[in-house]
């Protein structure tokens, strides 16, 4: 029998995640920028950081399915073109911000149609590529509350062993050189994710079997990164590190659900951060390109490790500072309204 538990952690997971999307996106740029400076050492542990903190965006989905498809939260058609309306709004305008940064500083020769054509084909900044998910997910939030409402705990249990076997495991066949014919129409890995964070919130699982899945799917991620880094074989990382991968889908579980049965207690600072994280996931990416691109700050100019703490601290200034805008934003809005 699935038992209903506290969500008061979901602030907490939503801050953490976020944090950690900002130092995944941080050394990847920076590995870009600075990929001649950079020694084979520092290039492997930036490559391990970011693979760790793939758990977030999984986090993200999971709170998501959690939250909307609760069969008692009722999501009526005006709610959802809301959220569907904050989405589009911030995807327009935050891509036409964009596109007047890089006229500025990256010697674009157009505004508007440049902007349009970005935004239409998704060639904007790389990390809007959540807000289109986001859509697509708001869209088919209502069937998949059809699925949930309907289904038994054994029946959402197959659904979502189904994505994975599909979309997970039969994947790994790539590594042995075979591609099976085998499909499911639905050829994404998130809506398992909506539909995990669903599952699991209400599912008891032992904190040393969390621990246990944490730790060693975390272990995985570091191998196969190794192992990949050693061999040049891009077709690891294509099937054991990307979203759809087993580790990473254990690790995020993990995860979750370790925070989620956290004691965790009202606290109306962290609730209005987290209420800023969307804008912080906006904004944080200019942050980062105002410091390492524009600026041309080099974090590796040190030896060995020194450029952590380094990273590190950018990262709380760049965290902060877009949690000061997108708060901002929030109160200028809700005043005009």
């Amino acid at each position: 029998m699935m038992q209903k538990i506290s969500i008061k952690s979901f602030p907490y997971i939503r801050i953490m995640a976020c944090f950690s999307i900002i130092i995944l996106h941080t050394l990847f740029a920076t590995s870009v920028y600075f990929d001649e400076c950079m020694t084979q050492t520092q290039k492997l542990t930036s490559q391990m950081i970011q693979n760790l903190m793939m758990w977030a965006v999984p986090c993200f989905l999971m709170i998501t399915g959690a939250l909307l498809l609760e069969p008692a939260k009722e999501i009526s058609s005006r709610k959802l073109r809301k959220y569907i309306f904050r989405v589009v709004s911030a995807l327009i305008s935050v891509t036409f911000l964009f596109q007047c940064l890089e006229f500025l500083f990256e010697d674009e020769e157009t505004i508007f149609s440049g902007w349009i054509y970005n935004l239409f084909t998704g060639q904007s900044w790389a990390h809007m590529w959540y807000l289109y998910l986001m859509i697509g997910i708001y869209l088919m939030i209502p069937f998949y509350k059809m699925i949930v409402n309907q289904a038994t705990e054994k029946q959402l249990l197959g659904l979502i062993s189904i994505f994975i076997i599909f979309l997970s495991i039969l994947p790994l066949f790539r590594l042995l050189g075979v591609s099976t014919g085998f499909y499911i129409p639905t050829r994404i890995i998130y809506p398992a994710y909506l539909f995990l964070g669903y599952y699991l919130l209400k599912k008891n699982l032992p904190k040393w079997f969390l621990w246990i899945l944490v730790l060693s799917s975390s272990i995985l991620i570091l191998s196969v990164t190794w192992i990949q880094w050693k061999t040049g074989n891009s077709a690891l990382s294509e099937v054991l590190l990307g979203y759809s991968s087993i580790p990473i889908i254990l690790q995020s579980v993990g995860i979750y659900k370790l925070l989620t049965v956290g004691n965790f207690k009202d606290n109306k600072i962290v609730y209005a951060i987290a209420d800023s994280t969307f804008g912080i996931y906006l904004i944080h990416m200019v942050f980062v390109r105002m410091v390492f691109k524009w600026y041309g700050f080099d974090p590796y100019t040190g030896n060995g490790f020194s450029y952590l703490p380094v990273v590190l601290l950018i990262d709380v200034v760049i965290f902060f500072a877009s949690l000061c805008i997108s708060y901002s934003v929030k109160k200028a809005v809700r005043e005009l309204y």
